[in-house]
């Protein structure tokens, strides 16, 4: 049985999970329908504001199809968009690109079963694209710099941990910077692929993926709802069960990062930020940890900022409750 550390009883770890999956009102293949069909209706340019074809089709360039953009990282929910977003408009109206920024990177691997489950083999298509050489460059370039109070060279033991970081972060604007290149030359449109909790918690670079994007799709789901969508959508089970990770290096995982298990970060987030609750109250009703609550709550303040970048973008929308920023 897996162990939680933020509450008291398993038990209501689980109910709480049921309450989140249940909010929807309807079966998970229902859900997936309604993604779908609101992923089709941005890619055909109707039911948004402002949402005219022409503003999504390549004018003047028959040759080149209009595409979505997915950073594929062989990841659970840039997956499920990939899913999704083939079901909506087709596979030829979709591009799943991987861009490693380590050579031991093992979401390679998952993202070409994908692909390959997908049935995406088009001859000279883009689906790999090899960062690792703009990142290392970038960041020798970056540890030559003279500054010694930046702490920016390698033989600074203590920054070990901190170039690790800075590096995923880097990789995460450059992967930005590929899609919108290929975003410009194919008047495509990028899929955003962060998810309720990660969003809430400002887990992803800003400027960055997985919070950059043009429409996204993920954004009033949870964890718990992303892995029930991976099964009704039928995900390879290599990708559903391996542990989240950004890959910034290697070992790395989101639960190891952020102190908690997947299920309870969904929790908090939900019970802080859907049902505005206060961290006494969650400790008091659940049996939950109240120090915790308030971390979650902490990243959610200072991450404001980048919640406001894509405060106006359009996204799926659900009937659950909005998020506030």
């Amino acid at each position: 049985m897996k162990h939680y550390r933020h509450f008291e009883d398993a038990a209501t770890v689980h109910a709480l999970v049921e309450e989140i999956q249940g909010r929807h009102g309807c079966s998970y293949e229902q859900l997936a329908e309604r993604l779908i069909v609101q992923l089709r209706d941005y890619f055909d340019g109707s039911h948004y504001a402002g949402g005219q074809p022409s503003r999504f089709q390549n004018v003047g360039s028959g040759q080149v199809r209009q595409r979505y953009l997915v950073a594929l990282s062989g990841g659970i929910d840039s997956t499920v968009v990939t899913y999704l977003a083939v079901r909506a408009v087709g596979r030829e109206s979709v591009l799943p690109i991987t861009m490693p920024a380590r050579p031991d990177d093992e979401s390679v691997g998952l993202a070409a079963l994908v692909r390959y489950d997908l049935g995406f083999s088009e001859p000279g298509a883009p689906y790999i694209i090899d960062i690792e050489p703009i990142v290392q460059q970038h960041m020798h370039a970056m540890s030559t710099l003279s500054e010694p109070q930046l702490h920016l060279g390698r033989e600074h033991a203590s920054q070990a941990l901190e170039q690790k970081m800075r590096s995923g972060n880097f990789g995460s604007r450059v992967r930005v910077a590929v899609l919108s290149d290929l975003q410009r030359a194919i008047r495509g449109r990028i899929l955003g692929t962060v998810n309720r909790t990660e969003y809430c918690q400002g887990y992803g670079t800003k400027f960055g993926t997985p919070i950059s994007y043009d429409f996204g799709v993920l954004n009033e789901l949870y964890k718990v709802d992303i892995n029930e969508l991976a099964r009704v959508l039928a995900v390879p089970e290599a990708v559903r069960d391996a542990l989240p990770s950004t890959g910034y290096f290697a070992g790395q995982t989101h639960e190891g990062e952020l102190g908690a298990s997947i299920e309870e970060q969904d929790i908090f987030a939900y019970l802080l930020f859907e049902k505005n609750m206060a961290p006494e109250e969650i400790a008091a009703t659940y049996g939950a940890s109240a120090e915790f609550a308030r971390v979650i709550q902490y990243r959610f303040d200072v991450s404001e900022h980048k919640r406001l970048l894509n405060g106006l973008q359009p996204q799926v929308r659900l009937a659950s409750t909005p998020l506030r920023l």
